[in-house]
């Protein structure tokens, strides 16, 4: 008869062994001493390996106590060890500790992403996803899928398969919407026809396209910044005509971008909108003048509908 967990004791203890652990996982009290393996299942076996070919990895893990004798006696956290079994798609039982703390997404410097002039297709992409570039992890082993084949990562870099999953939808619909001649994203700096993933491109751009593909869950940073990029051509805008930028886009999403170029093209930041200056109009009524001249886009209506939409989805904050 299996024996109750005493999850008051394990939760006092600093660190536990592997096999303590792995017990635990399989929602199981542990035993006092490491079990003789042949008597479990291989699939008991193959998470155990699994583990044990993780603890180095400093994403996840930090050092615990080693013992050259038996792997199965290495020190590890318990929390750490719920974050990693999430990542790799395992269920783990209730009252593991901290599972909030280790799925918690990673917090993304989005002020050093916003002042880069380009950045990868790929690193573009993970910020769609909500991830940050610079914590994914390159698989050691990707060279072995040939030279142009782009950056492969590490299933631990991930909160859990469905995150990775995610990522890398993105990336294959950035990957066909990349063009030096029909966009709607542009590659920057001399044409080369090397992977899709690894050219230079506008963050603001890519944001753009999943913004008009009404991707969800985008971060709202990317949608103060998603901006269309602007025609080979500029043309004069005429109260008959709709800017070139943003034609192509559905009428709602047309109308949202275009009421953030106008912010960005009178020098404001759409997040810190500034105050308005004693008898003189705000932001949003100067914006709103601009606008009203684009009859074909535009209806006082429309234009406050639109501004709320943004509001709402905070891609624009500050001051009206």
């Amino acid at each position: 008869m299996s024996q109750s967990i005493d999850w008051a004791y394990w939760l006092k203890l600093p660190e536990i062994r592997v096999f303590e652990a792995l017990a635990l996982l399989h929602n199981t009290e542990p035993e006092s001493e490491p079990p003789n393996l042949e008597d479990y299942s291989p699939e008991y076996r193959k998470t155990l390996r699994l583990l044990l070919a993780c603890l180095s990895d400093r994403l996840v893990f930090t050092p615990g106590t080693l013992n050259i004798g038996d792997p199965a006696l290495h020190g590890v956290k318990l929390a750490e060890v719920g974050r990693w079994a999430l990542m790799n798609g395992y269920k783990v039982p209730k009252g593991f500790p901290h599972l909030e703390a280790a799925t918690s997404k990673p917090t993304i410097d989005w002020h050093f992403w916003k002042a880069m002039q380009t950045v990868k297709l790929w690193q573009a992409c993970a910020l769609i996803a909500g991830l940050d570039p610079d914590k994914l992890k390159h698989h050691p082993q990707a060279w072995m899928a040939g030279p142009g084949s782009g950056p492969v990562f590490e299933s631990s870099s991930f909160s859990s398969p469905d995150n990775k999953a995610r990522f890398e939808k993105a990336l294959r619909l950035a990957e066909n919407a990349v063009s030096y001649m029909d966009g709607p994203i542009y590659p920057k700096g001399t044409p080369h026809r090397g992977n899709n993933k690894e050219k230079d491109v506008l963050l603001s751009e890519v944001a753009a396209y999943f913004r008009s593909l009404d991707w969800v869950d985008i971060p709202a940073v990317l949608l103060s910044i998603a901006v269309p990029p602007a025609p080979a051509k500029q043309q004069e805008n005429t109260a008959e005509k709709v800017p070139a930028t943003v034609a192509a886009l559905p009428k709602q999403r047309a109308q949202e971008a275009r009421i953030l170029e106008l912010i960005k093209a009178q020098g404001y930041e759409p997040l810190t909108l500034a105050q308005r200056a004693p008898g003189k109009p705000g932001p949003k009524a100067e914006i709103r003048t601009l606008a009203l001249n684009e009859l074909a886009m535009f209806t006082s209506k429309t234009f406050d509908t639109a501004w709320q939409r943004l509001r709402d989805t905070d891609a624009i904050a500050g001051a009206e």
